[in-house]
This record gives structure tokens, sequence and C-alpha cells, in this order.
């Protein structure tokens, strides 16, 4: 099951003569944002959430003094062609700051970051093992923001635990930073997986729509039983025929050996709607020697945070 996550951060530009607990930002762990809670999936981008897309986007705005965010303009958005910037721009509507630092911010010009993040299944803490604070603060780039972010995607051991493999920065901000090199080299140094083994047997659907493949959306189909797994064409440059395949669906119960293959492959019609045919079901099994399984988890590493 997803989980739509949006995420507000702030820090305060031009802080003149405010008192030097705030001189480098909010403490480490604390935000003067208040819980935006689940009202705020309301205002993830309805394009990226379509395709599944995290992203972020940073508000330059002047709370008043009830803490209410005002005068908000877009200065930084990514990746670009979402609408995150907009989305932060409506959320920025019912965000308030939090009361404990409101007295040193109400007036003052401040800069805000909202993430935005669609999550399957795992939370981002469930999923990954953060190397703790101090270590993601050690590979903070020289010269970057105070507070900064990098949302990132990662293979995992279908056993379970381990070091995360293939990682992908999905977007990261402020842009220009050398932020994504940095997460990249922290997600492979310092972070592991935490998710229990996969299913012995692992239950999908495949369909004619399941290969139609988009170059940002690699994997095939999810597996029903087990969190952010995926089914994947081994080889996605080959062309599929889908012409003998059922167009409603046939569901698969499958084996798995380590590397991702899939083994002893039973199958049957999917319920729910007209029965595929057993030519169906051979040419649904025929194209398994071109699946592979996969976990992937994305997560967020936040800096000054």
């Amino acid at each position: 099951m997803r989980r739509i996550v949006v995420l507000g951060l702030a820090w305060v530009a031009g802080m003149g003569a405010l008192s030097p607990a705030f001189a480098q930002g909010p403490p480490p762990g604390d935000t003067p944002i208040e819980p935006l809670g689940d009202s705020a999936s309301q205002f993830y981008p309805s394009k990226a959430l379509r395709e599944e897309a995290n992203g972020w986007a940073r508000l330059r705005c002047v709370p008043n003094a009830t803490g209410a965010l005002t005068d908000c303009v877009v200065v930084g958005e990514g990746p670009a062609g979402y609408g995150f910037g907009r989305g932060a721009m409506n959320l920025s509507r019912i965000a308030r700051v939090r009361a404990d630092v409101l007295p040193a911010v109400a007036g003052r010009p401040a800069h805000f970051m909202v993430g935005f993040v669609v999550q399957d299944g795992y939370t981002p803490g469930d999923a990954v093992l953060s190397p703790g604070r101090e270590a993601i603060e050690a590979h903070r780039p020289a010269g970057a923001d105070p507070i900064a972010m990098a949302s990132l995607s990662c293979l995992t051991p279908l056993t379970g635990g381990g070091a995360l493999t293939d990682c992908t920065v999905q977007s990261a901000g402020p842009q220009g930073q050398g932020l994504e090199a940095a997460a990249l080299a922290l997600a492979a140094r310092g972070y592991r997986a935490k998710l229990p083994p996969v299913p012995p047997e692992v239950q999908f659907s495949l369909s004619v729509q399941s290969f139609q493949v988009r170059d940002d959306r690699p994997f095939i189909t999810r597996v029903d039983n087990a969190p952010v797994t995926f089914v994947v064409l081994k080889d996605p440059a080959l062309p599929v025929s889908t012409a003998k395949l059922s167009p409603t669906g046939v569901a698969l119960t499958c084996r798995w050996l380590e590397d991702g293959r899939l083994q002893a492959c039973l199958a049957k019609p999917r319920s729910g709607g007209p029965g595929a045919t057993r030519g169906q079901i051979a040419a649904t099994l025929a194209l398994v020697d071109r699946l592979r399984l996969v976990r992937r988890v994305a997560f967020n590493i936040n800096w000054g945070q």
C-alpha cells in the first residue's frame, strides 16, 4: 500500500541580530513547522502522484504573528515539470511556524523546504537503517545550505537486510550544491536495509498492460505479498510480444532464487474479469525466464534537520 508523505522543513534567512541558537538555522532534529499531518497529501501534484515521482520545492515566505506564511514565492523546485512549486505554494496556506520558534522569525523572510515522497509499503525509517546524524552531517557538501534534502531509490537484498545497491537520486535540493554526489556516497557507505526477507513464494499478475513500460518506470508489476518488491525485465531493451497475452491478466505464484530469477511458477486466470485462455496462460508462463525479482526502497537524506 502506498503512503503519500509531505514534509515541511524550514530555516531562517537574513538572521541579522537573532540569538546564537538560530545563527545556523534550527537546532538539529528540530523543525519550526507544525506537523502537517495526512491532510497535506492533498497538495501532492497530480502528475507526480500518477507517476509516483518524489520531489521538493523551496519557498521564501514571511511568517506573521500567528505563524501563518505570507508573501510566499517559489525560489526552487525539482524535478522540473511536475508542479512541486505550485504544490508547495498551495500547502503554504495551511502551514504554520511552530510556536516555540515563532518569536524569532515572525516578520522576517524565511526559506522553507517542502519534500514530496511516495512511499510503498514501508516508511523510510522502516526500510533503511540510518548511519546517524553525525555521519550524515559529515557528508554535507562544503558550502551547502543549512538545510538540504535528497530523495534516493536503491535496491536491497531479497533475503532481508544488507547493503544498498544501484542507488539513484530522484531529486535533491537546493540544486547545484553537490548534494546528489554526497547522497550517493552516503547511501553506499552508511545506509543498510532492514527489511524482512521476501516470502519464498511471490504472487503477482501479468497482462498486456504490464509490458507497456516507460523509460521512467522500469518495473513490470508489483508483488502482491511483499512490499517494495517488483517484477522487472532482465533486459528491457529487448521487445516483448504481447499479442498472445491476456488483456485482463494472469495471476502467478512463483518461487525465486537469490539473484532474482523466478522458477516453478503456477498460473491461473486473474479473478474479477473475463478468464484468460489456456493459450494466454501459456504465453504468460513463457515470459517468466525474461523476468527477475527486485526490491527497491525510496528514502530521504536530510541535512540540518
